[in-house]
Protein backbone atom coordinates (compact mmCIF):
# COMPACT_ATOMS: atom_id res chain seq x y z
CA UNK A 1 0.00 0.00 0.00
CA UNK A 2 1.44 3.39 -0.98
CA UNK A 3 2.35 5.73 1.82
CA UNK A 4 0.95 9.20 2.35
CA UNK A 5 4.38 10.68 1.63
CA UNK A 6 4.42 9.01 -1.81
CA UNK A 7 0.94 10.32 -2.54
CA UNK A 8 1.90 13.88 -1.55
CA UNK A 9 4.99 13.64 -3.74
CA UNK A 10 2.73 12.63 -6.63
CA UNK A 11 0.41 15.54 -6.04
CA UNK A 12 3.43 17.83 -5.95
CA UNK A 13 4.43 16.68 -9.42
CA UNK A 14 1.01 17.34 -10.97
CA UNK A 15 0.84 20.89 -9.60
CA UNK A 16 1.23 22.51 -13.08
CA UNK A 17 -1.76 20.59 -14.38
CA UNK A 18 -3.77 21.50 -11.29
CA UNK A 19 -2.84 25.17 -11.69
CA UNK A 20 -4.01 25.20 -15.31
CA UNK A 21 -7.29 23.51 -14.35
CA UNK A 22 -7.77 25.89 -11.41
CA UNK A 23 -7.23 28.94 -13.59
CA UNK A 24 -9.65 27.53 -16.19
CA UNK A 25 -12.33 27.18 -13.52
CA UNK A 26 -11.55 30.65 -12.18
CA UNK A 27 -11.81 32.18 -15.67
CA UNK A 28 -15.38 30.98 -16.06
CA UNK A 29 -16.35 32.67 -12.80
CA UNK A 30 -14.31 35.83 -13.36
CA UNK A 31 -15.95 36.26 -16.77
CA UNK A 32 -19.29 36.79 -15.04
CA UNK A 33 -18.08 39.76 -13.01
CA UNK A 34 -15.55 41.54 -15.25
CA UNK A 35 -16.72 44.09 -17.80
CA UNK A 36 -13.42 44.37 -19.70
CA UNK A 37 -12.97 41.02 -21.38
CA UNK A 38 -9.28 41.49 -22.13
CA UNK A 39 -8.71 41.06 -18.39
CA UNK A 40 -9.94 37.48 -18.75
CA UNK A 41 -7.27 36.83 -21.39
CA UNK A 42 -4.62 38.39 -19.18
CA UNK A 43 -5.59 36.15 -16.27
CA UNK A 44 -5.33 33.13 -18.59
CA UNK A 45 -1.82 34.14 -19.63
CA UNK A 46 -0.88 34.67 -15.97
CA UNK A 47 -2.16 31.18 -15.18
CA UNK A 48 0.02 29.68 -17.89
CA UNK A 49 3.03 31.64 -16.63
CA UNK A 50 2.47 30.38 -13.07
CA UNK A 51 2.18 26.80 -14.31
CA UNK A 52 5.39 27.20 -16.34
CA UNK A 53 7.19 28.56 -13.29
CA UNK A 54 6.10 25.59 -11.19
CA UNK A 55 7.04 23.16 -13.96
CA UNK A 56 10.65 24.32 -13.98
CA UNK A 57 10.76 24.79 -10.22
CA UNK A 58 9.60 21.22 -9.53
CA UNK A 59 12.10 19.78 -12.01
CA UNK A 60 15.02 21.75 -10.58
CA UNK A 61 14.08 20.69 -7.04
CA UNK A 62 13.55 16.99 -7.65
CA UNK A 63 14.83 16.06 -11.09
CA UNK A 64 13.13 13.44 -13.23
CA UNK A 65 10.73 11.19 -11.39
CA UNK A 66 7.75 8.91 -11.85
CA UNK A 67 4.80 9.00 -9.49
CA UNK A 68 1.49 7.22 -8.97
CA UNK A 69 3.11 3.81 -9.25
CA UNK A 70 4.87 4.67 -12.49
CA UNK A 71 1.81 5.95 -14.36
CA UNK A 72 2.90 9.60 -14.54
CA UNK A 73 6.42 10.68 -15.48
CA UNK A 74 8.00 14.05 -14.87
CA UNK A 75 11.13 14.16 -17.00
CA UNK A 76 12.80 16.25 -19.69
CA UNK A 77 10.57 14.78 -22.38
CA UNK A 78 7.38 15.89 -20.66
CA UNK A 79 8.85 19.29 -19.74
CA UNK A 80 9.82 19.90 -23.38
CA UNK A 81 6.31 19.24 -24.60
CA UNK A 82 4.74 21.19 -21.75
CA UNK A 83 6.87 24.17 -22.78
CA UNK A 84 5.57 23.83 -26.33
CA UNK A 85 1.99 23.67 -24.99
CA UNK A 86 2.54 26.77 -22.83
CA UNK A 87 3.87 28.77 -25.77
CA UNK A 88 1.04 27.49 -27.96
CA UNK A 89 -1.74 28.50 -25.58
CA UNK A 90 -0.24 31.94 -24.88
CA UNK A 91 0.05 32.66 -28.61
CA UNK A 92 -3.50 31.38 -29.17
CA UNK A 93 -4.85 33.65 -26.45
CA UNK A 94 -2.99 36.65 -27.86
CA UNK A 95 -4.11 35.99 -31.43
CA UNK A 96 -7.75 35.37 -30.54
CA UNK A 97 -8.37 38.62 -28.66
CA UNK A 98 -9.62 40.58 -31.68
CA UNK A 99 -11.32 37.58 -33.24
CA UNK A 100 -13.59 37.07 -30.25
CA UNK A 101 -14.58 40.74 -30.33
CA UNK A 102 -15.43 40.52 -34.02
CA UNK A 103 -17.44 37.30 -33.61
CA UNK A 104 -19.05 38.50 -30.36
CA UNK A 105 -18.21 35.17 -28.75
CA UNK A 106 -18.07 34.49 -25.04
CA UNK A 107 -14.58 35.06 -23.68
CA UNK A 108 -14.60 33.11 -20.44
CA UNK A 109 -15.71 29.81 -21.87
CA UNK A 110 -13.32 30.08 -24.80
CA UNK A 111 -10.26 30.68 -22.63
CA UNK A 112 -11.36 28.07 -20.11
CA UNK A 113 -11.70 25.49 -22.88
CA UNK A 114 -8.25 26.43 -24.14
CA UNK A 115 -6.79 25.84 -20.69
CA UNK A 116 -8.68 22.56 -20.21
CA UNK A 117 -7.41 21.36 -23.56
CA UNK A 118 -3.88 22.36 -22.60
CA UNK A 119 -4.12 20.44 -19.35
CA UNK A 120 -5.20 17.36 -21.30
CA UNK A 121 -2.17 17.73 -23.55
CA UNK A 122 0.06 18.11 -20.51
CA UNK A 123 -1.33 14.93 -18.99
CA UNK A 124 -0.76 13.07 -22.25
CA UNK A 125 2.85 14.27 -22.42
CA UNK A 126 3.53 12.88 -18.94
CA UNK A 127 1.55 9.66 -19.27
CA UNK A 128 3.36 6.34 -19.09
CA UNK A 129 0.22 4.25 -18.72
CA UNK A 130 -2.49 3.74 -21.31
CA UNK A 131 -5.30 4.77 -18.93
CA UNK A 132 -3.61 8.06 -18.04
CA UNK A 133 -2.99 8.70 -21.73
CA UNK A 134 -6.68 8.05 -22.42
CA UNK A 135 -7.76 10.43 -19.64
CA UNK A 136 -5.55 13.15 -21.10
CA UNK A 137 -6.86 12.49 -24.60
CA UNK A 138 -10.45 12.69 -23.44
CA UNK A 139 -9.83 15.92 -21.52
CA UNK A 140 -8.18 17.43 -24.58
CA UNK A 141 -10.76 16.22 -27.10
CA UNK A 142 -13.82 17.16 -25.03
CA UNK A 143 -12.53 20.70 -24.80
CA UNK A 144 -11.91 20.90 -28.52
Amino acid sequence: MPSLNGFLQGVGVIVPELIIIGFALALMIIDLFVKRKDIVALIGVIGVAVAAYFTFNIYSAGGPQTVFQGMFAFDRYSIFFKLIFYINVVLTICISLKYLVIEKASFGEYYALLLFSTSGMMIMASATDLMVLYIGLELMSLSV
